[in-house]
């Protein structure tokens, strides 16, 4: 994990591709177009899978805006670095 975050320190923005219902939340790896696999144990209802992909980010010190895909799997999010 600590080395996927060094790998974005640089980025502004990121694609993600987020599987929600999953066993347990975490942050995988990149798939074959570049973006970034992320499960979540919460379902895609009422925003809790939204919820959890931010404070997911959160715990490891990034705080994400979602710019685009509120309602999709495939999301584009704005970082932004905790100092």
């Amino acid at each position: 994990m600590r080395n996927l975050i060094k790998l974005l320190r640089g980025n502004s923005r990121l694609e993600v591709f987020v599987k929600p219902n999953k066993r347990r939340a975490c942050i995988k790896e990149f798939d074959e177009q570049g973006r970034l696999v992320v499960e979540l144990s919460e379902p895609a209802i009422e925003d809790k899978a939204n919820l959890q992909l931010i404070k997911l980010f959160k715990s490891e010190g990034i705080r994400v805006s979602i710019i685009r895909g509120f309602s999709s799997r495939r999301k584009l999010l704005e970082l932004k670095w905790d100092s």
